[in-house]
């Protein structure tokens, strides 16, 4: 295993350190399947591209399992319009490699924002047909070979596009101050505590505990048991005031006062109790009076504070996901009109190959018919009885026939002459019996040559 390990490291050895690889095969023999195959590509791809870099981080799959992974993080140098730019990139190489397809994503800086496109979605992972056919042909397959293919893509469809500087949000209104307290009436003493405006921005301490209760107070119990039962809170009150504020003392004649309630932004006082409960209180209180409105109970500013805090936050929130959304809708814009396009497309060329299909059929159906009417006049001309050549080629005149039949003997004279010659040279004729037929065949030939000229000119004919 060393041996192949240093047999590999060697083609590489120029490019990569000695220690990134021995961490590299080192990583690998723990988790990884094919080691070997694994450790070659990854070495090849590092020798290649010094701006990817190997570590092992954590990758989550979208059924939520994880897994330790090598990641091979950098930029890919890519040409675009004549400029080399560098676009980040993630790769992940899983286990089962090289049986299963590296997870690629783009990984945009702070300046950057993910492009959408055919082969980038909104979250930055890269999809195409190389990763999809990767099982099939796994043999055949490289990340190397993959990145050439992805420099090319790039080089046609940038995958992120700088960041436009978004405005600030509006800072929420801060939380209105409460109204200030009510003056009491004269010769009711109650211990109110100060007004607080800014209780909601500046945090301030929460009020100390009640004080302990003393006589007047249980007969402010004893006195609003026997009233009438009070009216119920209105459903907008958040919070009992009593639970945060300071206690509110009775004024030392006993007078008893319905109990208080009050919500963040709103202050409710309690109505006066009916003229039979002020007839008994008479009785044990020397001081009377009629609808003395009870103080407000102050605010409480931790109640406030958090309310303004999940305000901010859910405002965050919203600014974000509104962000995220405005982000997606361009590539989902994209793509949905790349989708109409690519369905006409298909439209039109259905329509295309329907008009072809129909001409096709015609085609077929008039040879078929061709062909049946050939297989006809084949099976026919078997029965018939061959014609004379001689009795096709006719003139359409009867000048015509004479001369057609002349020239053909006029020829065969020509040709006689010739054999004669022929047999005389090699001793076949002898001398008398040649110039006998000679002079016979040559007598005959002339006339015919001459009757053939007249017949010519008679015709109009060229004559030779």
């Amino acid at each position: 295993m060393c041996i192949n390990h240093d047999a590999r490291t060697s083609v590489v050895m120029a490019a990569v350190r000695q220690q990134v690889l021995n961490w590299l095969y080192s990583v690998l023999t723990s988790e990884y399947k094919d080691v070997n195959r694994t450790y070659n590509d990854v070495a090849q791809t590092l020798s290649h591209y010094s701006s990817l870099s190997p570590r092992t981080e954590v990758y989550t799959y979208e059924n939520g399992a994880s897994a330790l992974l090598l990641q091979l993080s950098g930029t890919l140098p890519v040409n675009f319009r004549g400029t080399t730019y560098r676009f980040p990139i993630a790769l992940w190489v899983q286990h089962g490699y090289p049986h299963e397809a590296p997870l690629v994503y783009v990984t945009p800086t702070e300046g950057m924002a993910v492009r959408p496109g055919q082969h980038v979605d909104p979250q930055g992972k890269i999809y195409h047909p190389y990763l999809v056919g990767w099982a099939e042909y796994w043999d055949k397959s490289n990340i190397l070979d993959f990145l050439a293919i992805l420099r090319d893509v790039f080089a046609n469809e940038p995958p992120v596009i700088s960041r436009q500087q978004n405005t600030a949000p509006p800072r929420p209104q801060s939380v209105q101050a409460p109204p200030p307290v009510p003056p009491l009436p004269p010769g009711v003493g109650v211990a109110r505590p100060p007004s607080r405006a800014s209780s909601a921005i500046e945090q301030p301490q929460p009020p100390p505990p009640p004080p302990k209760p003393t006589t007047n107070t249980q007969s402010y119990s004893a006195s609003r048991d026997s009233g009438p039962p009070l009216p119920p809170l209105p459903t907008q009150i958040d919070y009992d005031g009593g639970r945060y504020g300071p206690p509110i003392h009775p004024p030392p004649s006993g007078r008893s006062h319905a109990p208080q309630r009050s919500s963040s932004l709103r202050y409710e006082t309690a109505p006066p109790l009916p003229h039979q409960t002020q007839d008994r209180r008479e009785s044990r209180s020397p001081v009377t009076s009629t609808n003395l409105p009870a103080p407000p109970i102050p605010p409480n500013p931790e109640k406030d504070m958090m309310l303004h805090n999940i305000g901010l936050a859910l405002q965050s929130q919203r600014q974000h996901t509104h962000t995220q959304t405005a982000a997606s809708l361009p590539g989902l814009e994209s793509q949905h009109k790349a989708m109409l396009q690519a369905l006409s497309n298909m439209q039109a060329e259905m329509s295309a190959l329907e008009s072809l299909t129909s001409l096709l059929n015609t085609n077929t159906s008039v040879l078929h018919t061709a062909l049946h009417d050939a297989d006809s006049v084949i099976e026919s001309s078997q029965h018939r009885t061959a014609p004379n050549v001689d009795e096709l080629l006719v003139a359409p005149t009867v000048v015509g026939n004479q001369l057609y039949e002349l020239v053909s003997e006029e020829r065969s004279l020509g040709d006689a002459l010739f054999v004669l010659g022929r047999a005389v040279e090699r001793g076949r004729v002898s001398a008398p019996v040649f110039a006998k037929m000679t002079r016979s065949l040559a007598r005959e030939w002339y006339l015919k040559k001459a009757l053939v000229r007249k017949i010519g000119r008679g015709m109009g004919l060229a004559t030779y």
